[in-house]
């Protein structure tokens, strides 16, 4: 049975909100945070616990649920309930009890995992890009509707987007260092042999398995505007 969130646990999750009406106000966000130790608003804590890793949750949060919130929710609906959409990507059981040694590394460390994940598509060999995901890793990727949960379905993804020669680049990133996660989030564009281009939003969150960084969620998502007229 998959564990499911407690106080002290180490969560990490994605979420989103929408108003009453069902407008989404909010774009998709990871945080990763004890549970029960005020590190981020009690809407979050209080919506993921229960929750066991992989499961999504909602929860209609009062005003004073949002307090410490988000700086995407900051201003949006000060005064009104919203609906948080919750996914916990990870659970890390009883955080605060254990002793835990924490990897050193770097923000421009963060930046070459990225960079290695980019010349492995130059090979053009899903197999080699495969191997930077971990074994239970989580793809939702940029240019198919199939959640991919596997080395096998991630490797089939990567079949048939490698075919158009992708080549990505960072245009702004946001990097959050945790205790051996790491997240790496923003927006980056694809340029295809064809001379199409493709910009989305992406999130890495990286762990380490057995001594290597290698990606444990990776989510991609075409910007809204590109959809415009389609």
């Amino acid at each position: 049975m998959a564990q499911t969130v407690r106080e002290g646990d180490l969560v990490t999750l994605q979420f989103h909100a929408h108003d009453l009406s069902g407008r989404m106000v909010t774009d998709c966000f990871v945080e990763t945070f004890v549970v029960g130790q005020g590190q981020v608003m009690p809407a979050l804590e209080v919506a993921c616990v229960g929750v066991a890793k992989g499961e999504k949750a909602n929860y209609r949060a009062r005003p004073r649920e949002l307090r410490f919130s988000h700086p995407s929710l900051r201003g949006v609906m000060p005064n009104q309930p919203v609906t948080l959409h919750v996914e916990v990507l990870d659970v890390q059981a009883n955080a605060m009890g254990q002793s835990t040694t924490c990897a050193f590394i770097t923000e421009a460390e963060v930046a070459a995992l990225f960079e290695r994940w980019n010349e492995s598509l130059k090979t053009k060999d899903p197999r080699k890009v495969t191997e930077n995901y971990s074994k239970s890793a989580v793809l939702l990727p940029t240019v198919s509707d199939t959640v991919r949960t596997d080395h096998a379905a991630i490797e089939d993804y990567f079949t048939h987007f490698l075919a158009k020669s992708p080549v990505g680049k960072i245009d702004d990133r946001s990097i959050k260092i945790g205790c051996n996660s790491v997240q790496d989030m923003g927006i980056y564009t694809f340029q295809f042999d064809d001379g199409r281009t493709v910009q989305a939003r992406y999130s890495f969150i990286y762990e380490l398995e057995d001594g290597k960084w290698v990606i444990s969620h990776h989510h991609s998502s075409m910007m809204p505007e590109q959809f415009v007229g389609h």
